[in-house]
């Protein structure tokens, strides 16, 4: 039996939730109608004398976990009628505490069913743990403190979470390998929404290795799938991961659930709701060293390495050169009659799924140009023969510029340029954006005539090849003929040692070109980004596998990977600044706005942004943006810009520089006018020059409208 003395002991709350409230009431009108026989009459008058006056209502519904609390009240209240404190008294008090509670309560934050509330602070929370991943104790912590107020929630990260317990992963000769499955994500896909066209899933995947750790042989190699044929933006997704010391051995066990369970989705489709989604397989996007680990020939640096062609190489100062660009194709069906014996070296399990081994292999920009090609002439530039070599004080003007340019790139180029100094550390994306926007400017002037027109064949091809609009306009003809006169004059500029594998497959881009259309359609940018998200998905060293599958699990059910369809036009940053045109031009149904989100690109006006206010209209010249305007439906928008007025080529040769709407500029004009939005081609990057009075305008190429 609980006294006075020790119920006067416990701690109250001075604030508690609505939900709460309804609780206690609940529960004390319980206690009400179980003891309503021993409630002792209270004289109200008498209530300004006693104790029970000067606390606070809210103390009154302090959680009680003595279910006999009202009788032993009610009997100590027998003995003394000064102190008596009876049900009635405090059922009346809670109600008024109710009522200027529910008073003070917006009618849409009153819930009438207190669990609903906790299933959406469940769900906020999952999403909160695992976008922001939260260590699992830090969760834990967080869900003691707020269980007292929400019972609904689980104490456990892992089971609000949905952790699963046990992995059942497969053991291999140099690791473990778990298998997450495809059929089940496919089927998630769709359930969140992802639509295909004609009812036909392309499927691209992934195989490579990943180091862990810089300290141990600890690497991954992740088995990554990416839907090509939906019209939402779905990120790449693990079908199996495997992890040991070194490559997953043997092949034929790392890749068996994996042909196994798309060989049967190939054959029998993928039947959901009554509808039948044809699987077929769209391309294998691997770097030199994955394609030739899963197909089993002979890797990048061999004498008959080259996955297209039979030219056999030659020992010329200690590399493996490949001079030649007109040797016999090879095709899928001489790939599965071997007849070339000295390409391969043993028969790849990929077989089983009569996919095209030589033509659903696409050369990958990223490893063979950007990281392959465009690297080494950077590094030639550098640090090479002293016959192309450039002095250190041009290295350090050519770094200077880099910098210098940094203010003026779009939000749209996620690494903005660096100096060269840290030319070891530059990613993939830095090489890119080198080649296509950075390096016809700050090379001008600065490098021999001869390496920049010949680095100029490279830009032009590969601009060409990544755009869809520039693609459609010039072909692939065009593309071919440039990269093979890239390929002839290598031996007259750097020599002949300069014949290196990634050079040599510049001459078999254009055939995947008619193939699979622009560069990004086969690109290995997407898994990359993704192999990097894995990485920090380990957190400790212990069990690294274990803590990459329980971490997607996670992110799985909550979904993390769910397709996302980007709306049309985003409005950010009302403002009342302007300028604004004459009212006889447009009314007052407009707002104003600083920036835009439009479908994978971003627009704002010079006064926000100068690096991301320049835009390539349909007319082709090139505007600045000032002011933008939305009509207060949203069905319109319009862009108040000033046009540069006189256009000039940055280069002549390959091309003219204006056939790809790259100029050098002057000449702002002060007179505004008005375009709408559909008016836009493209966004543009347009940097100061260093030396001269102009502008010069590169458009961005995969934000061309078409």
């Amino acid at each position: 039996m609980c006294t006075m003395s020790q119920r006067s002991s416990y701690k109250t709350k001075e604030i508690v939730g609505t939900r709460q409230i309804y609780r206690r009431v609940q529960k004390a009108l319980q206690r009400l109608n179980e003891n309503k026989e021993t409630i002792c009459p209270v004289n109200r008058n008498n209530l300004a004398n006693t104790n029970i006056i000067e606390h606070s209502p809210l103390n009154l519904l302090h959680d009680r976990s003595d279910e006999n609390d009202s009788s032993s009240i009610c009997s100590q209240s027998s003995q003394n009628c000064d102190i008596q404190i009876c049900p009635p008294i405090e059922i009346e008090l809670i109600s008024e505490n109710i009522d200027e509670h529910m008073e003070s309560t917006p009618p849409e934050t009153l819930c009438t069913n207190p669990n609903e509330n906790d299933d959406n602070l469940a769900i906020k929370l999952r999403s909160w743990a695992t976008v922001g991943k939260v260590p699992h104790s830090s969760v834990t912590s967080l869900l003691g403190i707020l269980h007292p107020l929400h019972p609904q929630l689980p104490l456990c990260s892992k089971t609000l979470l949905k952790t699963p317990v046990t992995l059942n992963t497969l053991p291999l000769d140099t690791g473990e390998y778990y298998h997450f499955g495809l059929t089940k994500t496919l089927h998630n896909l769709i359930l969140d929404g992802a639509r295909f066209d004609n009812n036909t899933i392309l499927l691209s995947f992934n195989i490579d290795g990943l180091p862990l750790y810089r300290s141990t042989n600890t690497q991954i190699w992740p088995i990554l799938c990416l839907t090509k044929s939906s019209s939402s933006i779905i990120s790449p997704f693990p079908i199996g991961i495997f992890l040991g010391d070194s490559k997953p051995k043997p092949l034929d066990t790392y890749l068996k659930n994996f042909i196994e369970e798309l060989s049967l989705l190939i054959t029998n489709g993928l039947n959901l709701f009554d509808v039948t989604y044809k699987i077929k397989i769209h391309s294998f996007i691997c770097d030199a060293p994955a394609r030739a680990f899963i197909k089993c020939i002979k890797s990048h640096g061999g004498y008959s390495c080259c996955e297209r062609c039979m030219e056999s190489g030659d020992y010329v100062n200690g590399k493996v050169v490949y001079k030649g660009i007109n040797a016999t194709r090879r095709t899928d069906k001489s790939f599965v009659l071997q007849s070339d014996e000295d390409h391969h070296l043993g028969m790849s399990p990929l077989l089983k799924l009569s996919v095209g081994m030589v033509s659903q292999f696409p050369i990958d920009y990223l490893h063979n140009i950007c990281l392959g090609v465009m690297r080494k002439l950077l590094h030639t530039w550098i640090s090479g023969n002293l016959k192309v070599r450039l002095n250190s004080q041009l290295v350090t003007t050519l770094s200077q510029k880099l910098i210098l340019i940094k203010l003026h790139i779009p939000t749209e180029i996620n690494r903005k340029p660096r100096s060269l100094s840290d030319l070891s550390r530059w990613k993939g994306t830095e090489f890119r954006s080198f080649l296509l926007y950075y390096g016809p400017l700050i090379l001008a002037n600065t490098i021999d005539l001869g390496a920049y027109e010949h680095f100029l064949l490279l830009h032009v091809a590969i601009s060409i090849a990544v755009s869809p609009y520039l693609l459609a306009i010039h072909n692939s003809t065009v593309v071919s003929e440039l990269l093979n006169m890239f390929v002839k004059h290598v031996e007259q500029i750097y020599g002949i040692e300069y014949y290196v594998y990634n050079v040599h497959y510049l001459s078999h881009v254009s055939d995947d070109i008619q193939s699979y259309g622009c560069l990004d359609n086969y690109s290995a940018f997407p898994f990359e980004n993704y192999l990097g998200q894995l990485k920090q998905l380990v957190r400790t060293p212990n069990r690294p596998l274990a803590q990459l599958c329980r971490r997607l699990h996670e992110m799985s059910f909550n979904n993390i990977s769910k397709p996302i369809v980007n709306p049309d036009i985003v409005y950010k940053f009302e403002h009342f600044n302007g300028p604004l045109p004459p009212t006889s031009v447009i009314n007052d149904n407009y707002r104003q706005y600083k920036k835009i989100h439009w479908k994978d690109i971003t627009i704002s006006v010079k006064s926000h942004s100068i690096a991301d206010c320049y835009c390539l209209t349909k007319q082709k010249t090139v505007v600045q943006i000032e002011n933008i305007l939305a009509c207060i439906n949203r069905k319109n928008t319009f862009f108040i810009v000033s046009e540069f007025e006189e256009y000039d080529s940055l280069y002549h040769y390959p091309i003219n520089s204006k056939q790809l709407y790259i100029y050098k500029m002057k000449n702002l004009s002060t007179n505004m006018k008005i375009i709408s939005h559909i008016d836009i081609q493209a966004k543009c990057i347009v940097i100061p020059s260093f030396a001269a009075d102009y502008w010069v305008s590169f458009p961005l190429l995969h934000s061309y409208f078409l």
